[in-house]
């Protein structure tokens, strides 16, 4: 799996009876250094902690399989300090990963632990503050509930859903039903989603993406991508892909929207002489 596939934040919802669950996700916690090192667009170093502020519970997903560093990476830390007034919960994904499920009980008990310098419980923590801090700890004792989970078959999710049901809190709904919002948004993400899988190194971090257009029907709909290759060499090897990629995007697109999909995706390059 590549690192930092989802590249700005999405809100995806649940709506259970009268209740609505509203999902963030954010590109992955970068550091100022990782976004000019690998020329990450600015919304990586805002997007989490916006979309914190929105939410009313903070999950923290965690790799169980990576066990080799058994702590919360820091980035996480901070913010799970900066807004510890909010109810917090870890997961601990691909479970299913691990040839010795005793390990689990270890990784928890490393996640969870009692720091050895107090926490200070402040809403407003000064950045001095939170680094002192996290010299001294790389867990979090204040997480409510642990879930062992895989996403990969399904096992647990059911429990993250039946807890964030009971945590909802009053309010508004955002979408009055479940339906798929900004699809012309969505032809993009699956696009994007589609030169992750099909293209290696770096050329997908590379790519400059625009719909053209999106002609959409009641039972069918049309639309055309164009993708910006940095270079010759990107482009052959886009156009090498280009196939398999409009199909996997034209298929995931019309599973979401329930009707017939026809997608084109044009690619060019930077280079004025190819």
């Amino acid at each position: 799996m590549k690192a930092h596939t989802t590249r700005a934040k999405v809100k995806a919802f649940v709506n259970e009876g009268d209740t609505q669950i509203v999902f963030f996700d954010t590109p992955g916690l970068v550091s100022p250094q990782e976004i000019s090192k690998y020329k990450f667009e600015s919304e990586f170093l805002r997007s989490a902690e916006e979309a914190i502020q929105e939410a009313d519970v903070i999950g923290v997903v965690h790799d169980a399989s990576f066990t080799k560093i058994p702590e919360l990476d820091p980035l996480t830390l901070r913010l799970l300090l900066l807004y510890q007034r909010k109810g917090s919960f870890l997961v601990l994904n691909k479970v299913d990963a691990l040839k010795r499920k005793h390990n689990l009980l270890n990784l928890v008990t490393a996640l969870t632990r009692k720091p050895k310098s107090h926490i200070v419980g402040s809403d407003k923590l000064t950045e001095q503050q939170v680094v002192g801090y996290l010299k001294n700890t790389t867990s979090w004792p204040h997480f409510s509930e642990v879930f062992m989970i895989s996403a990969l078959n399904g096992d647990g999710v059911g429990d993250i859903k039946e807890f964030l049901l009971n945590e909802a809190q009053p309010g508004r709904w955002l979408v009055k039903q479940n339906k798929v919002t900004n699809p012309d948004k969505l032809a993009i993400d699956f696009v994007k989603a589609a030169c992750l899988d099909f293209l290696q190194d770096e050329i997908p971090y590379t790519l400059t993406f625009k719909l053209n257009y999106f002609e959409d029907y009641e039972d069918k709909c049309a639309i055309e991508v164009s993708v910006m290759t940095k270079n010759k060499r990107h482009y052959r090897m886009t156009m090498d892909k280009v196939r398999p990629i409009a199909a996997y995007a034209e298929s995931h697109l019309a599973s979401a929207l329930e009707k017939e999909c026809r997608l084109r995706i044009q690619i060019t390059t930077k280079d004025t002489d190819e």
